[in-house]
């Protein structure tokens, strides 16, 4: 699987929640006015700490259907992808993708 690196997507495995996968919720999602602790749109809430618990109430990462998983829907929309602020890059709804995969661990 291809997922992400700064430049180019490389092929990675074992994908951590907390390393990879936070971190990009952070700095996309969890945002004022979108998916943070004091503005929760769709009641999810992707700030550190909070965000897998969300994802798992929402059912949104269905690690058994990942490319049905609506976290991965969600992102590759074609009129309203998420974040709205600006798609996420190839590679790294490829590691979101991939996590799915590989369980969606809360890792």
């Amino acid at each position: 699987m291809l997922v992400s690196c700064d430049k180019d997507c490389v092929e990675k495995s074992n994908i951590s929640f907390a390393k990879e996968i936070q971190p990009m919720f952070t700095q996309s999602c969890a945002v004022s006015g979108c998916h943070s602790e004091n503005d929760q749109a769709s009641a999810l809430d992707l700030s550190e700490g909070n965000a897998y618990i969300s994802l798992k109430q929402q059912g949104l990462t269905d690690s058994l259907q990942a490319e049905r998983s609506m976290l991965y829907v969600r992102m590759n929309d074609k009129k309203n992808p998420m974040p709205p602020s600006g798609k996420l890059s190839k590679c790294d709804i490829m590691l979101v993708l991939q996590w799915l995969k590989e369980g969606a661990k809360n890792n």
